[in-house]
């Protein structure tokens, strides 16, 4: 990265510069901002307002109805702008490019399997709490394309920067709003947690999960000492963050992603990088002194063995309790659909229900639609590659995930091509992709993770050296 970072000034003055204008970078810029902006300011007025409900209401509003038009319209601009400067060659960019063609799969499939399932209330318009549409999940890939085909590193770096800084807004409003109950709580009966801007704390889990390594990594990366004391910052105020949201998930995600951020770095480098061994060192620290002061650490550790030991000791097993020698194992199944607050018996009735409906699943929102929320607990599966292949059948979630698969496998063959954001960017999304094996997608940081991922993905050129 480069010596004398851009910074938000810089980023302004390249906006309003001849070079960008009406380029795919400047709607690229336009795409990835209202992402930025909204987080920030929603912290602002709930800081402001620490008694009025604004993250239930305004949040989602301003996602669905401004920034979420005005990104797929600057996405679609910046993506047929760059097509049309590569006119001569983009007819190859799908044969050289296979996890476009997946994706662009996922996109149709879904929309084969709406028109099977019917374009309900909620496919259309979403539902509180997810609010969701169709279109966005839709959306979520045209901001992968869009990211992909940037080329002016200092937008990326610009991305990363202003999205650290916003952390510590958002964090700020997790402290001050950490005891007022929202209305959303209220309603579902939810106790007042360390959620920030977010309805649910497990939302703010996913958003650190992506902050995190994001952070660590550009730490790595980062010339500028200034810059290097803001991201550590971020890791560490982070992770005390992470501690006391007190999302298991996201904890897993988060260690996962510094593992890979130290396993590439060797990989890349053939060598111990200790700028990655420190920067982990400073998450570790703050991770474990703040989980150890408050006793989550060890709670959650023994919660973990325990989950697992449950569902060990009921492999196998049936769940119906015919005679009293089966009523122990039926008791042990019980037992096992516990764990995980729940996850594990959602995700094997998620499953029978994809057996059931292969090909087109259950439409989008298909648990509530179809008002399925007593049969499983919850109006989402809890993971997000179940969730793909519940709503829209199996081919779609076989295609997402061998697409993902496809952008790390594509940057480990051609390691040295991967510039520094490429692989900073990968970083973050490795750690989201983590936790969506125990989360679901949503308007707020689902987005985010598209851009990560098309942004590392964009980190090797699109077309391959001869």
């Amino acid at each position: 990265m480069q010596k004398k970072p851009a910074i938000i000034s810089d980023l302004l003055e390249k906006i309003s510069s001849r070079k960008v204008k009406f380029s795919p970078e400047w709607f690229t810029m336009v795409c990835i901002e209202p992402f930025l902006i909204v987080p920030i300011l929603m912290a602002v007025l709930a800081m402001q307002h620490r008694n009025i409900d604004y993250t239930v209401v305004t949040h989602p509003f301003l996602i669905q109805k401004l920034a979420f038009p005005i990104a797929e319209t600057a996405a679609v601009l910046a993506i047929a702008l760059a097509l049309w400067h590569r006119r001569k060659d983009w007819r190859a960019i799908p044969r050289s490019n296979p996890v476009f063609v997946l994706f662009l799969f996922c996109m149709v499939w879904m929309l084969i399997s709406t028109c099977v399932n019917g374009w309900t209330e909620c496919a259309l318009h979403g539902f509180t709490p997810m609010e969701e549409t169709i279109w966005m999940q839709l959306g979520y890939f045209v901001l992968f394309f869009a990211a992909a085909l940037l080329r002016d590193r200092s937008v990326k770096e610009a991305f990363f920067q202003f999205h650290v800084l916003g952390s510590f807004v958002l964090m700020a409003a997790a402290f001050v709003l950490w005891h007022t109950q929202t209305e959303s709580q209220l309603f579902y009966d939810w106790s007042p947690r360390f959620s920030s801007i977010y309805t649910h704390f497990n939302y703010y889990g996913y958003y650190l999960s992506l902050t995190i390594p994001l952070a660590a990594a550009a730490f790595v990366e980062e010339k500028s000492r200034i810059w290097q004391g803001i991201y550590a910052a971020a890791v560490a105020a982070n992770a005390v963050a992470l501690v006391i949201d007190d999302t298991s998930g996201a904890w897993l995600a988060c260690i996962a992603a510094l593992i890979f951020l130290l396993a590439t770095h060797f990989i890349l480098e053939r060598k111990v990088n200790f700028k990655v061994l420190g920067i982990v060192a400073v998450f570790l620290v703050f991770f474990i002194a703040t989980g150890l002061s408050n006793g989550l650490l060890v709670k959650n550790s023994s919660t973990l063995v325990s989950d697992v030991s449950a569902i060990a000791a009921a492999a196998g097993t049936s769940d119906q309790a015919e005679n009293a020698d089966q009523a122990e194992n039926a008791n042990r199944v019980e037992n096992a659909n516990r764990a995980g607050t729940g996850r594990w018996g959602i995700w094997k009735t998620t499953v029978s229900y994809i057996k059931e409906n292969p090909v087109f699943g259950i439409g989008m929102e298909g648990i509530y639609q179809n008002q399925l929320s007593g049969v499983f607990h919850t109006s989402r599966p809890h993971n997000e590659y179940l969730q793909y292949a519940l709503f829209y059948g199996i081919p779609v979630s076989a295609a997402y995930t061998a697409g993902c698969f496809g952008v790390y496998l594509r940057a480990l063959r051609r390691k040295g091509e991967l510039d520094p954001y490429g692989h900073i960017a990968l970083t973050a999304a490795f750690g989201y992709l983590i936790s969506a094996f125990f989360g679901n997608t949503l308007f707020c940081t689902t987005p985010l993770f598209f851009l990560f991922l098309g942004i590392g993905y964009g980190g090797i050129p699109l077309m391959e050296k001869k």
